[in-house]
């Protein structure tokens, strides 16, 4: 019943959302940089929207699934599509998309992609660090608070974290949605580190 709920109020909300990045001002072109050929990393605005947008439409046809961006608010919500994730609420960032509450304050943006019917079977964020120096020790938090996790409705199979110019990347799900996303991000972007690739066994 829940799930039938939350799939009609995500299908309202869908009526009234913005796409991420749909002022125009960042185009992606699915090669790592703006619309004018920038760098990510030189970018004067974090967008960590378009990050997870170039690694998006990266994939074909058979790879798609039906899936939400955003923080599921009238603003940021997308269908079939990354969208940003406000960080005013840091236990819903932290609940949501296992982000630790308590290191927030280290990121000024974030992103978010997951599957429309169990967040559980895939989610990834993309969230920009503010000081590069951070990156090592939030991805260890990161891991750590996901990996301590109570899952409900089934555990994720496999739990990715990298880095792309300052921004760090999350992803957790079935082991095939998650290979797909890495492939892609690597394909995407040639300078990505994956930091921890884990198969969580639970």
């Amino acid at each position: 019943m829940k799930k039938i709920v939350t799939m009609i109020l995500v299908a309202l909300l869908a009526l009234a959302m913005a796409a991420c990045s749909d002022d125009g001002k960042n185009s992606n072109n699915n090669d790592g940089t703006d619309g004018n050929g920038n760098h990510l990393g030189n970018l004067d605005v974090p967008d960590s929207c378009l990050v997870l947008n170039n690694i998006w439409e990266g994939y074909d046809e058979e790879q798609l699934f039906s899936a939400v961006g955003g923080d599921l608010s009238e603003e940021n919500m997308t269908m079939d599509a990354p969208g940003r994730f406000n960080l005013g609420d840091p236990e819903l960032v932290d609940n949501t998309l296992g982000f630790p509450a308590g290191k927030v304050d280290k990121i000024d943006d974030a992103a978010s992609i997951m599957h429309m019917m169990n967040a559980n079977t895939f989610t990834a964020g993309v969230y920009h660090v503010i000081e590069s120096s951070d990156i090592t020790a939030l991805a260890e938090e990161l891991k750590t608070n996901l990996e301590g996790r109570q899952w409900i409705c089934g555990a994720p199979d496999k739990l990715i974290i990298a880095e792309v110019d300052g921004y760090l990347i999350s992803c957790f799900g079935a082991l095939d949605l998650v290979e797909d996303f890495v492939d892609n991000l690597e394909t995407v972007y040639d300078t990505a580190e994956v930091i921890y690739n884990i198969d969580l066994i639970f």
